[in-house]
């Protein structure tokens, strides 16, 4: 119809008329446009702000689970100290609830589910054994979060973190348990951000904890299960996924939202279900009013324009325009020296001349390009990188030669098909760039940017970053690719070989036993591992806020020490004193090394380890020696004691006793002489009765004596030649007996380490028993040997062809006082063989016997040539026998 109109002869008028008619269509269109944009825009700015305030709540509300389980943990701690009263310890609870908002109470449960302490006074009789989150703990031993639970103590809705309190055989003795309000939780934690958003708080269950905004409508009820919802049925079924997008669906109130659903996690299991709504029905209706104002804006203009172009509408206005085409037509065939004649100065003179100052400035260009297109080929020529200009039309193809080596194995070579190019990249590669390309080629880009691997002639990758530029004509086809290619290899090394190292250091920096730390020199945290975090009960971001000042205790004198020789050496080793989030104070064990980051700033890397453990340790020790020192000295003086008082004895009996058994002895003599005179047999029986009493009195007096002195003589050790030792002691009893004919065989060499003095005491008792106990034997024989034994080493043996006796009696046999044969056979004071182990016993030995009656008897002993045993000072047992 347009075309119809233009041919009938329409004046200039009418079309420029029907032109500002036709020019506000664009305008209305642009509008509709815009109004549909900013409709997407729209949603697309509600469901971003659902999202971000999602995000920023889930966040929020996983630190405020793990702050409150910190808590949980430490309340642990308090309540399993023995010396901690109920009262005590409700108190502190109490006085922790107070830094906590969202908490509402926290308490102790025993293992019968009956209140230990709690921050806020329970009810008589409160019993927690029937809850699930109680059960679930005593069940598994592990914390767990409950959902929507009525407390018992506080009367609100809650969820109850649970945490469980293990002994030393690991069983649950107790638990540790926080209540988060509900209802309140999200109101606490929101920003101004949020105030147009409607949002939902779901237990693990999907029992509503809490909604905003308030007060609820009718159909919303707080404590209902919401499981059976569209709502609730998007949430992911794996747990700790998110959904990728938002969601617009019916609420719990049944009005149509765009929704974000996030998953807040507590460890491997779901906390909360979280879910923010946008409304956009108002936000709609806002964009609909906008474009009202701007469609009537349009239709105003366009009456305007149209009145204006009526006004001053020119006949003549084409006349002027065939110079114009003529230049234009010479500038079209590269010819820019034609010129438009400026005959009259009017409206279109400032065309003319600008036409004419840039046909000027084209020539001039056209010679500027000429230079620098060869400038650009001389730098394409000189330059390390491949660069290719491909002409797809006419498959004409140009590279700059050498750099273009590793991507062509014929770099002269034209490629007229792309799937000659691509035979030139890695065959893992080449579906993604061929991919990337296309993509590329379908969005109408520009530019193209890929990096890909090059199989080179000899096999070996080759990495390259290929930045392309996109030529067109005009139907959008791509005829022309100009493209550079930089072979970063030893980048793509470098950057794996960092990024493993990378991944090596983070690895060991998470599972680290012992706490690591990232500081500045100006004692600022960068990063803390959660070895650290742990060891000192704060999150990351606590130990960041709180810094170097907020972590070390300010009493302990050693930290300037250890910054200044870092500061000197630049490392440090040594101890320091750190104060836990709950207040308690522990002895910590680091190094700490400087080193240049990245940016050229000073940082400090630092190894952190618990040592309270070990001073812990170390204390005890010391006390333990403490102990021992005044148990050493308290023993010491009643040794000391037992010495005075066995001196005493000692010289009781050496000056009191003997001197009654002289006088005795004295008189009885006298007697036996004048009863001789007298020739009364029976009065000299009498007399020689006393004489042989006072005598054996006497023994007996110097047999305790020397029991005495073995017993608390000082040891001199030496080499002691024991063969010798029997030798004299034979020859000195052959002395007294020349009559007696006894086979005496002493094996040589037999030596040891000891005292000379006591070890022949030794000798002498076994030997002379030997000598006794053989009296009444036809052929009596004594041997002193030794054997070695598997289990007690080198052992020495007495043995005779005696009497013997009956190893029935044998632990009687060692005993003070004790025989085993009558006076009236064998002499003796019963203290001898009590000697001898007192002997063999401080020289860290022992002594037994093997007898048969009638069969004789062996004596064996051992010496411990190491050393001799502590006790060298303690009495004798009770039983001995000679």
């Amino acid at each position: 119809m347009v075309t119809s109109l233009w041919q009938r002869g329409m004046s200039l008028r009418r079309r420029l008329m029907l032109f500002a008619m036709l020019s506000a269509l664009p305008a209305l269109v642009v509008v509709a446009v815009q109004f549909a944009q900013e409709s997407r825009r729209t949603s697309h700015r509600a469901a971003s702000n659902a999202a971000v305030v999602a995000d920023q709540l889930a966040s929020d509300l996983g630190k405020l689970l793990l702050s409150v389980e910190s808590v949980v943990h430490a309340v642990g701690t308090l309540g399993s100290e023995a010396n901690v009263s109920a009262q005590q310890c409700s108190t502190a609870l109490a006085r922790v609830l107070q830094s906590y908002s969202n908490v509402i109470n926290l308490s102790m449960v025993g293992a019968t589910g009956g209140v230990l302490c709690s921050a806020v006074p329970p009810p008589p009789g409160v019993n927690f054994s029937d809850r699930p989150y109680f059960q679930e703990v005593m069940k598994t031993g592990n914390s767990v979060l409950s959902g929507y639970t009525l407390g018992r103590v506080t009367k609100k809705i809650t969820v109850q973190l649970a945490v469980p309190i293990k002994g030393a055989d690991g069983s649950v003795k107790a638990m540790a348990i926080a209540a988060i309000e509900g209802p309140e939780l999200i109101p606490r934690l929101l920003g101004p951000e949020a105030q147009a958003l409607t949002i939902a708080l779901l237990d693990r269950d999907g029992v509503l904890l809490g909604r905003v905004p308030q007060p609820l409508p009718a159909s919303v009820v707080l404590g209902k299960s919401y499981t059976a919802t569209a709502l609730f049925a998007a949430f992911p079924a794996q747990r700790g996924t998110q959904p990728a997008d938002t969601l617009e669906m019916q609420g719990l109130d049944g009005v149509e939202r765009i929704y974000a659903l996030r998953q807040v996690m507590l460890g491997p299991q779901v906390a909360f279900h979280l879910a923010v709504g946008s409304d956009l029905s108002a936000q709609a209706a806002a964009v609909k009013r906008q474009a009202m104002l701007y469609v009537l804006a349009v239709l105003l203009t366009a009456a305007v324009v149209v009145s204006v172009a009526v006004a001053t509408t020119r006949p003549l206005v084409l006349e002027r325009t065939v110079p114009l085409l003529g230049v234009a037509r010479r500038a079209q065939q590269g010819d820019y020296s034609g010129r438009t004649p400026v005959t009259v100065r009017d409206d279109l003179t400032p065309i003319e001349e600008a036409i004419n100052g840039m046909l000027a400035s084209m020539e001039s260009d056209k010679a500027r390009v000429l230079a620098l297109s060869e400038r650009n080929r001389l730098i394409a020529e000189a330059t390390n990188d491949a660069i290719y200009d491909w002409n797809l039309s006419t498959g004409e193809f140009w590279c700059n030669h050498l750099p273009c080596q590793p991507v062509l194995a014929d770099p002269d070579q034209a490629m007229p098909t792309r799937q000659d190019w691509l035979a030139t990249v890695h065959p893992d590669d080449q579906a993604r760039v061929r991919a990337s390309l296309d993509a590329a080629i379908e969005r109408s880009d520009d530019d193209w940017h890929c990096r890909y691997r090059v199989l080179r002639p000899e096999g070996a990758t080759a990495y390259f970053v290929e930045q392309a530029r996109l030529f067109r004509d005009g139907t959008g086809r791509v005829t022309r690719l100009a493209s550079g290619a930089r072979n970063v290899t030893d980048e793509v090394r470098a950057e794996l070989a960092l990024r493993d190292s990378e991944a090596r250091y983070r690895l060991l920096f998470q599972n680290s036993l012992d706490g690591v730390l990232q500081t500045g020199v100006d004692g600022s945290i960068i990063s803390a591992n959660p070895a650290f975090c742990t060891m000192l009960g704060y999150t990351e971001a606590q130990i960041q806020s709180l810094g170097r000042g907020g972590l070390v205790d300010t009493s302990d004198p050693r930290l300037p020490v250890l910054l200044e020789a870092r500061q000197k050496y630049g490392h440090a080793r040594g101890e320091l004193r750190m104060v836990r989030s709950d207040g308690t104070k522990i002895e910590v064990e680091l190094t700490s090394s400087v080193y240049d980051d990245s940016d050229g700033h000073h940082v400090s890397s630092m190894v952190v380890r618990d040592n309270s453990d070990k001073k812990a340790a170390e204390e005890k020790i010391l006390q333990l020696n403490r102990e021992l020192e005044a148990r050493v000295r308290s023993r010491t003086a009643q040794l000391e004691l037992a010495n005075r008082e066995l001196e005493a004895f000692s010289y009781s009996v050496s000056h009191d006793l003997r001197g009654p058994l002289s006088t005795l002895s004295g008189f009885s003599k006298l007697l036996e002489d004048a009863v001789n005179k007298e020739g009364n047999p029976r009065m000299k029986h009498l007399t020689q009765r006393i004489q042989h009493a006072a005598r054996d009195m006497g023994e007996l007096i110097e047999g305790l004596l020397s029991l005495a002195y073995v017993s608390r003589a000082e040891l001199q050790r030496g080499s002691v030649d024991l063969s010798a030792l029997a030798n004299t002691v034979v020859h000195e009893h052959r002395e007294r007996e020349p009559q007696r004919q006894v086979d005496v065989r002493i094996e040589a060499g037999l030596a040891s380490v000891g005292d000379a003095r006591l070890l022949r005491v030794v000798l002498n008792n076994l030997i002379g028993n030997a000598w006794k106990f053989t009296a009444r034997s036809s052929a009596a024989s004594i041997q002193v040997g030794q054997r070695t034994d598997t289990d007690q080493g080198r052992v020495f043996f007495v043995r005779d062809n005696g009497a013997g006796f009956d190893m029935a009696y044998a632990n009687k046999l060692f005993g003070t006082f004790q025989r085993l044969h009558a006076a009236s056979e064998y002499s003796g004071s019963g203290i001898g063989l009590a000697t001898v182990q007192r002997i063999v016993q401080r020289h860290g030995g022992k002594v037994w016997a093997e007898a048969s009656p009638g069969q004789g008897a062996t004596f064996y002993f051992t010496l411990n040539d190491a050393e001799f045993p502590a006790d060298e000072v303690a009495m004798p047992s009770a039983n001995s026998a000679t």
